[in-house]
């Protein structure tokens, strides 16, 4: 998995703040909401919620 997701509606923000995922950062303004991904070979992470549109990334902006 990347080390960072990010999603774009309050929804979707909503949703992974519920399924444990850590926010790192967000743009109130632009609906752009980055969460902690995990990346590492000894932790594994499925995810897993279907109703989340996201986009996974190694690379932090904004």
């Amino acid at each position: 998995m990347s080390k960072f997701i990010y999603v774009f509606n309050t929804d979707a923000r909503d949703a992974m703040i519920n399924a444990g995922y850590i926010m790192l950062k967000s743009d109130d303004r632009n609906n752009i909401f980055v969460f902690e991904g995990v990346e590492s070979p000894n932790q594994t992470q499925t995810f897993a919620l279907n109703n989340v549109s996201y986009i996974p990334s190694n690379t932090l902006t904004f």
